[in-house]
């Protein structure tokens, strides 16, 4: 005879058959003590399925939601700030364009050492911005990690 089966695999057999193994089904078969004792976990299985679904007289969902606080909405000086920089550097880029226009036209017909200049601060203005976006960035993930 083989030796009896472990409870989890008692407990497999009772709550479906088609899944355990052969050995197991061909011991339960024939060994009494294991057929008593899957009977006794099919009727608790079937003991428990009957119980009523407990219900509550109130609705949890609501009072779970109630308890969280609702945001706040407030004004972010962190996007004027990067937009008033963003529009003053704008105004200013294009009036240097207006009032120098005659010398940027002369400037890009050379294209001699004051073309290199010209790339320097184009590069400039690049990282500015970049950094501004950067900063801006930082300035709102900080604010996530701010709980109060």
């Amino acid at each position: 005879m083989t030796p009896h089966p472990s409870e989890a695999e008692l407990q497999q057999f009772a709550l479906e058959r088609s899944d355990s193994e052969v050995s197991v089904v061909e011991h339960i078969s024939s060994c009494e003590q294991c057929k008593a004792t899957v009977t006794i976990y099919q009727q608790l299985v079937l003991s428990i399925g009957q119980q009523e679904k407990p219900s509550f007289d109130f609705n949890l969902a609501q009072l779970v939601l109630d308890q969280i606080p609702s945001p706040k909405k407030s004004y972010s000086r962190d996007n004027s700030i990067f937009y008033t920089i963003a529009f003053v550097v704008t105004v200013l880029s294009g009036v240097i364009f207006y009032w120098f226009s005659e010398f940027f036209a002369g400037l890009l017909l050379s294209f001699g050492s004051l073309f290199m200049y010209l790339l320097a601060a184009t590069a400039m203005a690049i990282l500015i911005f970049q950094g501004l976006d950067i900063y801006k960035r930082y300035q709102h993930k900080i604010k996530d990690l701010d709980f109060y």
